[in-house]
């Protein structure tokens, strides 16, 4: 019997989202980098750009974008997959990773599909 073994040695490396924001603190400008199903987010620095996490996401990402609410010290993330499932994410220091808030799914529950028209 014929066994087949595959594996992957090189991460993603085409960019599908990114998006700039203060994510960590309001001082920090960071950069949020998404390639396929991996998100990198990287310190921008006077001399280029310093890694600070990755994580995975299942899915493919294709868009984010930031915003900050009222009274709040750091931007927070929302992410758009390709199945059109919504997340709202949140850099929290103390576990240095980014925590869900909420999710959600944006799909026509009927399955129509738009035509453009109002």
């Amino acid at each position: 019997m014929a066994l087949n073994y595959i594996a992957t040695c090189q991460g993603p490396t085409s960019v599908t989202a990114s998006v700039s924001g203060y994510f960590v603190n309001q001082t920090e400008l960071n950069l949020l980098v998404a390639k396929y199903h991996r998100v990198e987010m990287f310190k921008v620095a006077e001399k280029g750009l310093n890694p600070i996490i990755q994580f995975s996401v299942y899915g493919r990402v294709t868009n984010m974008a930031a915003f900050r609410k009222k009274n709040e010290n750091q931007d927070f993330l929302i992410m758009l997959t390709s199945c059109l499932n919504i997340s709202i994410l949140v850099y929290s220091s103390s576990e240095n990773t980014f925590v869900t808030l909420c999710t959600g799914c944006l799909k026509d529950r009927l399955r129509r599909c738009d035509e453009g028209e109002p």
